[in-house]
């Protein structure tokens, strides 16, 4: 797991994300992410030119989450594969999707 370690720059997203956040708040975002382990401990340090965040987590373990847009969830954190995969559940009722940090949509820095 160790591959998803490190300082990525986003450059796709699967869900869309960068033509939500052209409506959200009128223009694209650059985001850049750190992502760190020390045993079970993980942290995913987010710095973009819309907000930033940094959150803790263990793996399999659910937590509250406050997302970049503000919307309030449930997240857990998985390994599929090589990837780092992000599972938010909305708190009130909409339409949530993994959201997948991993190889196929970032640049090592």
């Amino acid at each position: 797991m160790t591959k998803v370690l490190g300082h990525w720059k986003l450059f796709s997203s699967d869900d869309k994300w960068d033509e939500y956040m052209r409506t959200l708040v009128g223009n694209s975002i650059t985001s850049y992410e750190e992502i760190k382990q020390n045993g079970d401990d993980w942290e995913l340090n987010i710095t973009s030119t819309f907000k930033n965040a940094h959150l803790k987590f263990k793996l399999g373990e659910e937590f509250d989450e406050t997302t970049l847009d503000g919307r309030k969830c449930k997240s857990t954190f998985v390994v599929e594969g090589e990837d780092l995969v992000h599972y938010q559940k909305g708190i009130k009722p909409g339409k949530w999707t993994p959201r997948s940090r991993g190889l196929a949509w970032t640049t090592r820095l």
